[in-house]
């Protein structure tokens, strides 16, 4: 049998036609993996855009008179309020006073201005006693200053701007409800306790000295404690109705 041809190896051109074929087929992956890319990176971003409309539609958003726009320094003042309005409550608590029990009342148990400057970087907070006697907490009415909250965040705003002279750009407002949920969504917050305390009327209960790991429903209990008894080294009795009285009451809690 005559002996096999060995294959004619390719011409130039056919070479060149491979090498072409190959570069177009590495073009093509490159062209898929580049939209795939650019989709998965459409994909994550629009998420994080979606998410962050959705956590932020879940704010209330509320019109607020007389606030002043921010200057170009850039330095804002930021009112932050602590509500005690039962009946905007979504769980009713006994431990609070029930709306349908009469407990409608409407105040600022906490009033603070927090002052941010971006230049320095710094945030410094001013704290208004809630019994503070002010001429006009109810429009033209003299009264203590917890008592404009009642007439709306307006009231509230004018009050501070005229009786301090401090201009406020934004408002925000907390009731019990979401003081609760803001302590509990950073995982409770640490507090130092240098001797046990007690308060009857906002259900504070701190049996030992230290360092405690508080929820919200124990840190609220912390901001609205006004009737504080302790326990000092001197005092040897757990009967915590024996338990000496502070007697700055607001002021003590601030």
């Amino acid at each position: 049998m005559p002996e096999s041809t060995p294959a004619t190896p390719p011409s130039v051109y056919a070479r060149g036609d491979v090498r072409r074929k190959r570069r177009q087929r590495l073009v093509r992956r490159l062209v898929r993996v580049g939209a795939l890319v650019i989709a998965l990176v459409v994909v994550v971003a629009g998420s994080a855009i979606g998410y962050t409309e959705y956590r932020n539609h879940q704010i209330d958003h509320v019109q607020v008179g007389d606030l002043q726009a921010v200057p170009p320094s850039g330095v804002e003042n930021i009112v932050l309020v602590g509500s005690t309005s039962r009946c905007a409550l979504k769980q009713q608590n006994p431990a609070f006073g029930l709306c349908s029990d009469g407990v409608t009342g409407v105040n600022s148990d906490v009033v603070m201005i927090l002052h941010l400057n971006p230049k320095t970087g710094t945030a410094s907070i001013l704290s208004i006693p809630r019994d503070l006697f002010v001429p006009n907490a109810r429009g033209s009415e003299p009264n203590k200053i917890d008592a404009a909250l009642a007439e709306g965040p307006d009231v509230l705003i004018k009050a501070i701007q005229e009786d301090f002279g401090i201009p406020i750009q934004h408002y925000v407002e907390l009731n019990f409800d979401s003081f609760q949920n803001v302590v509990n969504a950073l995982g409770g917050i640490r507090m130092y306790f240098p001797m046990p305390l007690y308060d009857a009327e906002s259900s504070l209960n701190i049996s030992t000295a230290g360092c405690h790991l508080l929820n919200g429903f124990e840190a609220l209990a912390v901001v609205r404690a006004r009737h504080l008894q302790y326990k000092p080294p001197s005092v040897k009795t757990n009967d915590r109705t024996a338990w000496p009285h502070d007697p700055e009451s607001d002021l003590s809690r601030i």
